[in-house]
């Protein structure tokens, strides 16, 4: 599926475009969630607690909802972990303050999905309901900062 790519050169999607086919071992071009929980731990990201997690990453980056990542789905997912893993502090503070349109010092849905958009990820309506449902730790249904740097920030081994 071609979506809108994240800004990679192309060393850097080729180097993806190793690692993906590494992961892929049935060599179908997609990769499932037993395969996407191999490609977070290869990046560092500390495993996610179930195979249900998983499967919600995966839908969360599944754009065309086939229940599998083909290439370009999973470049915006390493596109994403990326982020996770090299936040800056005065970026992330200016990204949520810019997309606060309120002022409130929350983000609702709508305000996350472009606070996520204007960092180059593609997103679907379940990706940011997956961002929400585990970033929103007091079940307030908006985005504090707080719990904003916390999705942002990596969770490594």
């Amino acid at each position: 599926m071609a979506a809108g790519n994240p800004n990679f050169d192309e060393k850097q999607k080729a180097l993806f475009k190793r690692c993906f086919d590494m992961l892929d071992k049935d060599k179908d071009g997609f990769l499932l969630s037993r395969e996407l929980g191999k490609a977070m731990t290869s990046v560092g990201i500390k495993p996610l607690p179930s195979d249900l997690a998983l499967k919600q990453s995966l839908v969360a980056f599944d754009l065309d909802e086939n229940n599998m990542l083909d290439f370009e789905e999973f470049l915006n997912l390493m596109f994403f972990l990326k982020q996770m893993m090299t936040p800056d502090p005065k970026f992330l503070q200016e990204t949520f303050s810019k997309h606060d349109k309120d002022g409130n010092g929350v983000l609702d849905k709508e305000e996350l999905k472009e606070a996520i958009k204007s960092i180059g990820m593609v997103h679907s309506d379940k990706h940011i309901d997956f961002m929400v449902k585990i970033a929103d730790k007091n079940g307030d249904g908006v985005i504090q900062y707080e719990e904003f740097v916390e999705i942002i920030t990596p969770k490594t081994k």
